[in-house]
């Protein structure tokens, strides 16, 4: 489990929240990236703040499912340090 997270790991998991309970579908890969003044090549950037969401409890990724993705967590119920990046 990660011990700390950074403001953007935060941020794109608030999109997530926010787009999952709007849409009811998690957003893709692309829109993650838009959402966080990304270039549509820099997804290798989404992938790395999924992984650290993960491995804070805050999601599950559901490997072959488009959009495969579940929150499992809340911000407020795990303990972690923030840092700046």
């Amino acid at each position: 489990m990660t011990d700390f997270l950074f403001p953007k790991d935060v941020t794109l998991f608030k999109f997530i929240e926010m787009e999952m309970g709007m849409r009811h579908v998690a957003p893709t890969l692309h829109e993650m990236a838009l959402a966080m003044g990304l270039k549509k090549v820099s997804i290798d950037i989404v992938f790395r703040r999924l992984a650290r969401l993960e491995e804070a409890g805050l999601i599950k990724r559901v490997y072959g499912r488009h959009r495969g993705l579940v929150i499992t967590g809340r911000l407020e119920k795990i303990g972690f340090d923030l840092v700046e990046e």
